[in-house]
């Protein structure tokens, strides 16, 4: 193993609901496994919701800024996440990294912060990005020829079955986990169990949508056929995923689909909206579907569930494709983003 000092992270939270909170979870315990000191700073105070770090230690620049601070400057490495913790490090001195896990913001929206991040942006040593997409979108918006890397996000596989489902069961129930923003979309799948006699939705996740999504459900008359279930902590999310019979990431955007890793390698067929991040992730145009076009994910659905050879295949497929995006491959990835800038550094 190559040996890399002191890695701390830095993100606003590490909050269940989150993707990005899962990415740094996963790739800090994992380098701890393999001897890599790590850290986690955060900007907010620890909430009732978090995700467990066990053996890591975990500061608030909020509730504890001096034990915070003193975990920056031990630093070797610093590996920034999310705005604003993006805007908060740019100015502190050392090694930083920075992992862009969205395809856009509503700051792209303003052509005056086009300067300011373009100036945030070269603060840091490297930038990196969760998908092609995402640097395409980032570096279009920078219009710099700041070189940008990728690397892809992971799951740790060996949490789920890995074993593809062999059918469905009599009323086959469809389930997401995402949060509930516009951009995750929850509406069109549950317009299109709707038209899905039989059918049943369950979704998991929070967010400032999830009301309109009890209304529509109400307005469609299918409350009895769709199930908020709320935060799932991610020791649960396996055990959801047990209890439904195919997956669908409908998003108008997403910059990977963690969620639909996850679901693949519990062997579900495993279906998402033709959308740059998932169009990567999922990498099959069978099984993708417009945005926003509930007829067409309607019209999957029912053909996942009338043809048992299509749903077999799909399952199948779905757990090929996620042993490409475990998450070893991943923390090797980002160990040698580390090591390369560290020798650049000492070099």
């Amino acid at each position: 193993m190559i040996e890399v000092p002191r890695i701390v992270h830095v993100i606003n939270d590490i909050n269940a609901d989150g993707g990005a909170q899962h990415v740094v979870v996963q790739l800090v315990a994992g380098l701890q496994k393999k001897g890599v000191d790590c850290g986690i700073v955060t900007i907010h105070p620890p909430a009732s919701y978090e995700l467990a770090i066990p053996g890591v230690v975990r500061e608030s620049l909020r509730s504890g800024p001096l034990s915070a601070t003193r975990m920056l400057r031990s630093a070797d490495v610093i590996h920034v996440h999310l705005f604003p913790s993006l805007y908060l490090v740019s100015l502190w001195p050392g090694t930083k990294v920075f992992t862009e896990h969205g395809m856009t913001n509503r700051r792209r929206g303003r052509a005056w912060a086009r300067l300011l991040e373009r100036w945030v942006y070269r603060k840091y040593d490297k930038i990196v990005c969760v998908s092609d997409a995402g640097r395409d979108a980032l570096s279009a918006w920078l219009g710099d020829r700041q070189p940008i890397g990728v690397v892809s996000n992971g799951v740790d596989c060996r949490r789920f079955s890995g074993q593809p489902r062999s059918g469905t069961r009599h009323s086959p129930t469809v389930g997401m986990v995402a949060s509930f923003t516009p951009a995750k979309d929850q509406a069109t799948l549950i317009r299109a169990v709707a038209e899905l006699p039989g059918f049943r939705a369950a979704f998991v996740g929070d967010g400032p949508t999830l009301p309109a999504a009890r209304r529509l459900a109400a307005t469609l008359q299918v409350e009895d056929r769709v199930q908020f279930l709320g935060r799932v902590e991610a020791a649960g999310i396996p055990s959801f995923l047990e209890s439904v019979d195919i997956y669908v990431q409908s998003a108008k955007s997403e910059a990977f689909g963690l969620a639909a890793v996850e679901a693949m390698a519990a062997g579900l067929p495993t279906l998402g909206t033709d959308v740059p991040g998932l169009r990567e992730t999922i990498a099959d145009p069978r099984y993708l579907v417009p945005p926003s076009d509930h007829a067409a994910l309607r019209d999957t659905l029912r053909s996942l569930v009338e043809d048992s050879d299509a749903y077999a295949e799909a399952a199948r497929d779905s757990v090929r494709r996620s042993r490409d995006l475990d998450v070893s491959t991943m923390q090797a990835a980002y160990l040698d983003v580390y090591s390369q800038l560290l020798a650049s550094r000492n070099g």
